[in-house]
Formats: structure tokens, C-alpha cells, sequence
């Protein structure tokens, strides 16, 4: 892991919006995977390794969300397409979750964090087996998924299961988190870039958006937005002492 640089002096696309010495000191750092610690989606890099038609899967998913199909029917139909190739091994599943790029910023953050003692929780709408991996490469604290990947006594991929609500779950894991450790959820930053991110910004007060292409209409929630993960640091240094 690449060491923050000392000299790096960045600021916040926007200020937060709340007065930092108001708040209690920052104690942890919470913060999604997709889009906003790695440049792709897990799901789709996942699907593409898996020989499955990413049109197809992003199909399943945009109809789950709007209540068209139900559990059962899309954990069958994802199961089917992820393993008609004959690819789908515990094997083949956690080398693309090796491989997955992380953001060079995002390194920097999480040695920054590392460097100041403060543990870094990864929460992500993806299977708990990424994120174990990315807790791992990251050296982060400890991270929550989404559901489990079930394999057979051979490797092969046979079952998956996940909850609709993201949203939800991750605010779950939230609190399950800062009880674990012993904080307040207003003790922490929770990073994220999407709309299931935002119950997060509202139990932590301290929202930090991650701005993409379709992210800005979320700014009214977030405490502060930034285009580079680097730029949270000074956030978090602005606060007051621990």
C-alpha cells in the first residue's frame, strides 16, 4: 500500500455543512466499495469473468429494484446465468475480486487512516466474500456485504442469496459497526457515491459524496462532497482534536 503523501494539501469540492468543531471528534471512517474506492462495478466485472451478458444481468437487477421480479425469480435466473458457462468457481469468483483495481486515492486514504489509528469499515451492496477480499487489500478493520455465495463441495458456485433494500442493510451494518467498536454513529464519515449510501450520511451526520456522473443529485444530503478520496482527510484533520 502506497504511503499518503505529506505534502498533499487538498479541498473539499464543497465545504461541509455543518461547522466541524461543533461535532465530536472523527473516530472511524466508513465507506462503500463500488464507484467509490474502485473505479468498476464488482457485479458487472464479476458477470463479464462469468461469460454471463452484462445486458441481461444489469436487466435482472433494474427489474428487481422496481419490484418486477421477485426474490426467488431473480436469484434463479442471476444463478443460471452466472454459472451456464461452466465458470463460475470459488476459484475463478475471488481472483476477479483480487484483480478489481482500486483508486490510487483511495490507497492513499486508507494508509492516511491507518497512519492516524483510525479504523476503516467497508460496507458495499456486494457479496460478503468481496468484501472480505477488499478488506484484506485494503487493510481496512473489518467490512459487511450483501449476502452470500454459496459453493458446492467442488468449488462450483450452487446458491447466492442478498436483500433488496441496500439502503437499509448498510445503515444496519452502520450500527453494527460503531456498536462493535464502542462509538456513536456521529462519531464517524461514511463515504459513499450512491443513493443507498444516504441513510448512512443521515445517522452519521458526516456524509462525504464521492461525485460521478450521477451522483450530484445527492449533494443535499452529504455534509461535504469531493472528487478525490484524498480530499477527505483534510475533513477529518479540521476536526477537533481526539
Amino acid at each position: 500500500m502506497r504511503p499518503a503523501d505529506p505534502g498533499l494539501r487538498l479541498h473539499p469540492t464543497t465545504i461541509p455543512t455543518a461547522d466541524s468543531t461543533r461535532l465530536p471528534p472523527v473516530r472511524a471512517v466508513v465507506c462503500d466499495l463500488d464507484h467509490t474506492l474502485t473505479p468498476q462495478s464488482s457485479v458487472v466485472e464479476l458477470s463479464r469473468a462469468l461469460g454471463a451478458p452484462i445486458g441481461e444481468v444489469t436487466a435482472l437487477y433494474r427489474d428487481y429494484q422496481a419490484e418486477q421480479l421477485t426474490h426467488g425469480q431473480i436469484r434463479t435466473q442471476l444463478l443460471e446465468l452466472w454459472t451456464r458457462a461452466g465458470l463460475a468457481t470459488r476459484t475463478t469468483i475471488e481472483s476477479v475480486f483480487h484483480q478489481l483495481p482500486i483508486k490510487d486515492d483511495a490507497l492513499r486514504l486508507a494508509a492516511a487512516l491507518m497512519a492516524r489509528g483510525l479504523p476503516l469499515c467497508l460496507i458495499t451492496s456486494s457479496a460478503q466474500l468481496y468484501a472480505n477480499i477488499m478488506t484484506g487489500r485494503l487493510q481496512a478493520t473489518c467490512g459487511y456485504g450483501n449476502g452470500q455465495l454459496h459453493f458446492n463441495t467442488e468449488g462450483f458456485l450452487e446458491d447466492l442469496d442478498f436483500t433488496r433494500d441496500t439502503a437499509d442493510l448498510k445503515l444496519r451494518q452502520l450500527r453494527q459497526f460503531t456498536a462493535a467498536h464502542g462509538l456513536k454513529p456521529g462519531e464517524t464519515v461514511a463515504i459513499g457515491n450512491g443513493s443507498n449510501d444516504l441513510l448512512m450520511f443521515d445517522a452519521t451526520g458526516r456524509g462525504v459524496l464521492v461525485t460521478t456522473t450521477t451522483s450530484t443529485r445527492h449533494t443535499h444530503r452529504a455534509w461535504a462532497t469531493v472528487r478525490h478520496l484524498d480530499e477527505v482527510i483534510p475533513l477529518i484533520d479540521a476536526g477537533p482534536q481526539r
